[in-house]
């Protein structure tokens, strides 16, 4: 649709397809771009997910990476949540790679998307390997005795619970051949969340429900598979709807939000 110049299109044929494409579409443009690109991509999606939980679960205290010395310098999880007294309920490893098409709709993408499912499985041993680091080494960090583990990805990789069973089944096989000391105790139960499936269970839930959840799909097979927020919306009592906490910032980092929502642009009716 035009306005009366004629010059101007006043309403995009298909806007949620051109915000897809001026967003996570950049990602198929820059990903060719080597290992700075591929560092850069990943530094950013691990800042952006500490902030989302920052700002919607501050009480659980979240804070970021840091290193540590146990026999060398190690790097710990990227993200960490606390209960009250600042202990560490759950260590979080943030993968940033995409599903190509091919992991998309194979039958067997462990195999056919190799490369990004050995991030996932590396980020489940670097989980266990920083419990039993802290097991073995009193002052590295205070972990909770029923604290969990999570793979936050950029992609939903694991949706199907029999190929979750796969990468546990290779990250323990790895976990051995890496360090031997590395106990039954250290491998916590580890969840396989995707950043879409995070952001709706944060919109819904508080510190406690949050918890709530994540404890329930770590201890109970019956939610063996399922999404983050189908258990939330599952154990969780009187769920509330939370603001989104990027409202005010979208256009920091897409410029033409403002224009989009100028009244320059707006439809409007068009005299025949």
């Amino acid at each position: 649709m035009f306005d009366r110049s004629g010059r101007r299109l006043t309403r995009a044929p298909l806007p949620a397809l051109i915000i897809q494409r001026v967003t996570a579409g950049l990602y198929f443009d820059l990903v060719g771009g080597g290992s700075k690109i591929w560092r850069e991509i990943g530094s950013r999606f691990e800042s952006y997910c500490l902030e989302l939980i920052s700002e919607a679960l501050p009480g659980a205290q979240p804070s970021g990476a840091f290193k540590y010395k146990f026999r060398r310098t190690v790097d710990s999880p990227d993200i960490f949540l606390h209960d009250e007294s600042g202990t560490a309920k759950l260590a979080v490893e943030c993968k940033a790679k995409k599903m190509s098409i091919v992991a998309k709709f194979s039958d067997n993408p462990l195999d056919d998307a190799r490369e990004a499912f050995s991030e996932i499985i590396k980020g489940v041993v670097q989980i266990w390997r920083f419990y039993s680091h802290c097991r073995r080494s009193n002052g590295i960090k205070s972990i909770g005795p029923d604290a969990a583990g999570m793979v936050l990805t950029l992609d939903p990789w694991l949706q199907m619970s029999n190929h979750q069973d796969r990468v546990m089944a290779e990250a323990s096989a790895l976990a051995g051949q890496i360090d031997a000391d590395i106990t039954d105790e250290d491998r916590r139960p580890i969840l396989f969340c995707s950043i879409e499936d995070l952001e709706s269970t944060l919109g819904i839930a508080s510190e406690t429900s949050f918890f709530q959840a994540v404890a329930a799909a770590a201890s109970n097979p019956e939610f063996k598979g399922w999404s983050l927020l189908s258990v939330h919306q599952r154990v969780s009592v009187g769920e509330r709807q939370n603001a989104y906490p990027f409202e005010a910032k979208i256009a920091d980092v897409l410029p033409a939000w403002k224009l989009l929502n100028s009244e320059a642009i707006r439809p409007r009716a068009v005299a025949g």
